[in-house]
């Protein structure tokens, strides 16, 4: 009988509305004159958001036109529009699993609780507020940016503590074991990707063998987590912190925490991309075929306030590439109108 694999895949984002935008209708006014604002909510992640808030101050030298909101609502203690509803999910591709074999690279001279770096990307990677050419790598299941750090002891997404400004595939008490952590960099400009890969490494005190790698791609700033072979309790994350931070350890995305949720057990054949806010997707692109696994949740809240940022522009251009989004971002619009002051304002 011929054994047969599954693979799935899963995306893992924040909610983000930075696809919202304002606009008014006109530049420049005399006093007296009338303003039309208009605001479109618009949620750029593929998740639901339920408790979307946005707060619009009235602009200064201006005053609120008395039912002239649609769509929200005039706190007038506030000077202020507001809204608050839920936003459905932008439309994604769906992703396959493609793993990247990186045992043909260099590999590191790791050991038990051991880090090595830093070492060369070969290209510019934005990672939060930051702009990183250089990584770490340590024997955990985990690649920095800042510096070394060798932490087995694993927490929750984010804390301030360290380690902070971290990718984490697998942060568990690992070891390399007879096996071995391997780093290579594939692709040309603009399109390359780097890949860190644990091969049969094993967890502390133990011998079944795992198999997981971290993609950083170029362009993109994508982050993606791959799992090709992962033994026993702890290889489906039992102990494990499987996530994202920033250098503050004040943000980040958790797709697992010792076992939780169940629905994000790591298994072979997973592929999760975890999208942070550097990350850069096509407004309208395709993605190739493949099963799909539980996406997460995460937080189901967001906010924005006035004049939310413009998209970023930028487009995923490798065509093994099978992580871009397409379609536009679900949205909800909004408008309220201001009459200049007599003090002349430009908008």
């Amino acid at each position: 009988m011929r054994a047969q694999t599954l693979t799935t895949a899963t995306r893992v984002s924040m909610p983000l509305l930075d696809r919202s935008a304002k606009m008014v209708d006109k530049t420049q006014v005399a006093p007296g004159d009338n303003l039309r604002y208009t605001i479109q909510i618009a949620n750029a992640s593929p998740y639901t958001i339920s408790d979307a808030l946005l707060t619009d101050p009235i602009p200064d030298h201006t005053s609120y036109v008395p039912g002239s909101v649609v769509g929200a609502t005039y706190n007038a203690a506030l000077s202020r529009i507001e809204w608050r509803g839920t936003l459905p999910p932008a439309p994604t591709s769906r992703d396959t699993f493609d793993w990247i074999d990186a045992t043909s690279g260099r590999q590191l001279s790791l050991t038990d609780d051991s880090c090595s770096g830093p070492l060369d990307l070969g290209f510019s990677f934005k990672f939060y507020d930051g702009v990183y050419t250089q990584i770490y790598v340590n024997s955990n299941g985990m690649v920095l940016f800042d510096r070394c750090n060798t932490s087995y002891s694993n927490v929750p997404i984010p804390n301030a503590a360290e380690p902070n400004n971290f990718v984490a595939p697998l942060w568990d008490d690992l070891t390399p074991g007879s096996g071995g952590v391997y780093y290579a960099t594939f692709g040309t400009a603009p399109n390359r990707y780097a890949v860190v890969e644990w091969h049969n490494v094993s967890f502390y005190g133990a011998s079944l063998p795992q198999t997981f790698e971290v993609i950083l791609y170029e362009g993109s700033n994508s982050v993606v987590f791959q799992y090709l072979s992962l033994s026993g309790s702890q290889g489906s994350g039992s102990s494990a912190t499987v996530g994202i931070e920033n250098r503050t350890g004040s943000a980040g995305v958790q797709y697992l925490y010792n076992g939780s949720p169940l629905e994000h057990t790591l298994y072979n054949g997973l592929v999760v991309e975890l999208e942070h806010d550097s990350t850069r997707r096509s407004p309208s692109s395709e993605g190739s075929t493949s099963r799909r696994g539980p996406g997460r949740r995460g937080s189901d809240h967001a906010s924005a306030h006035t004049q939310p940022p413009s998209p970023r522009p930028g487009s995923r251009t490798k065509s093994r590439d099978p992580f871009l989004s397409g379609g536009a971002a679900p949205s909800c619009s909004l408008a309220a109108t201001t009459q200049a002051c007599p003090s002349t304002s430009r908008m």
